[in-house]
């Protein structure tokens, strides 16, 4: 999964990060659902998620829960989560990217593109800019325009260094 697991113990105060107590029993909840999927681990994460929605924990919760849908091919329910976790100010461009995703599985290209434009100029250092990069390149492929796709690639510095950026380059 390309969203960074809540380390327990992680949440330290003025950083925006959920307190101690908050992130390991994130972590734990999130865990037990990658572990064992099952409905009854999915709703104490969704509880979770409504308990903390007014904190940082909340829209980390609802990312979580977002790219499980996502990944059971409900891009419906996906989509609400993923509105709920912008609300959040820790890994906004891990909810663009999801947001992106989800928005070419539901085929919306062009909301896609404008999500993945909006990831690699607001967060140019993001560690999963390369794998938005390569969505991005796509999507603008996929919708014709080439040469927004190679704007996009040539324009980060680092696209030597992953071959799927490369192929696309090319």
């Amino acid at each position: 999964m390309l969203i960074p697991a809540a380390a327990p113990g992680a949440g330290a105060r003025g950083t925006g990060a959920p307190p101690n107590a908050a992130a390991d029993e994130l972590a734990s909840l999130s865990r037990a659902l990658r572990e064992r999927d099952t409905p009854a681990n999915f709703e104490r994460l969704a509880k979770y998620e409504r308990e903390h929605e007014n904190d940082s924990a909340g829209p980390v919760a609802a990312l979580a829960l977002g790219y499980r849908d996502y990944t059971h091919n409900r891009s419906a329910e996906a989509a609400a989560w993923f509105a709920r976790a912008e609300q959040g100010t820790l890994l906004p461009d891990y909810v663009l990217y999801w947001e992106a995703q989800n928005a070419r599985a539901q085929h919306r290209p062009a909301a896609a593109l404008d999500l993945l434009d909006r990831l690699a100029r607001d967060y140019p250092s993001s560690p999963i800019l390369p794998q938005a990069l390569e969505a991005l390149a796509g999507t603008a492929l996929e919708l014709g325009n080439a040469q927004r796709a190679r704007f996009a690639l040539e324009g980060y510095a680092k696209t030597p260094e992953h071959p799927g950026l490369l192929l696309l380059r090319a």
